[in-house]
């Protein structure tokens, strides 16, 4: 695990966790019961964010698939609607990302901005790294995916119930045992691998680095 992202996470988890612990309170669930449905909800009924599906055709040199715009009067999350459900929910928790991890306070590049660049800034890339990770946590969080190691639940479940794409699942399980079980990349995404074509349950992975310390 690279240095960078190791401060990454340690910067990032505790704005993310706190804000779990939010929408946990609000919606009376236990945080790992949370999915973006529940996300969704707290942004709008408690934060009054305003989601718009305003984003058609390519607007920008980059194709954009959602972009937060920070103003006097709240925050409006603009994105391109899609029939692909899971598509869209990376979306919005990435620019809800951005405002939960603050970047506004960041030099985070503004919806004209986006439109004017042929390409994100390289600090503005290290901004959409940052978001794309925290999306993925609030997507299905740590103790969503604790939840369902014990139950023995599977790849397709965990993709279909929190509403997550298989490749970003992937990514998520891997940084999960990578930060919170010291795997490294490799055996993470050995183990990973194994998960998802049902060769191996990540509860039996666990058990064997537990007894390999």
């Amino acid at each position: 695990m690279s240095k960078g992202m190791e401060l990454m996470y340690k910067r990032i988890k505790p704005k993310i966790d706190s804000f779990l612990a939010d929408v946990s309170d609000f919606t009376g669930k236990d945080i790992s019961e949370l999915t973006f449905t529940n996300v969704f909800c707290y942004c709008v009924d408690v934060l009054d964010y305003v989601f718009e599906p305003a984003i058609k055709g390519r607007i920008a040199p980059t194709k954009l698939l959602g972009v937060i715009h920070f103003t006097d009067v709240g925050v409006f999350i603009l994105y391109a609607p899609d029939e692909n459900k899971k598509r869209v929910n990376f979306s919005l928790a990435h620019e809800v990302s951005h405002a939960i991890i603050e970047h506004t306070k960041q030099g985070g590049q503004h919806l004209s901005q986006l439109i004017e660049d042929t390409d994100y800034s390289p600090a503005h890339k290290k901004l959409e790294r940052e978001a794309n990770f925290s999306a993925s946590i609030l997507l299905i969080n740590d103790a969503a995916i604790e939840r369902c190691i014990e139950e023995g639940r599977s790849m397709k479940y965990m993709s279909e119930h929190f509403g997550i794409s298989n490749q970003a699942l992937e990514i998520r399980l891997k940084f999960y045992l990578m930060f919170n079980h010291g795997f490294s990349e490799e055996n993470a995404h050995y183990t990973v691998n194994l998960f998802k074509v049902n060769r191996l349950k990540l509860s039996m992975a666990l058990y064997l680095a537990q007894q390999n310390q």
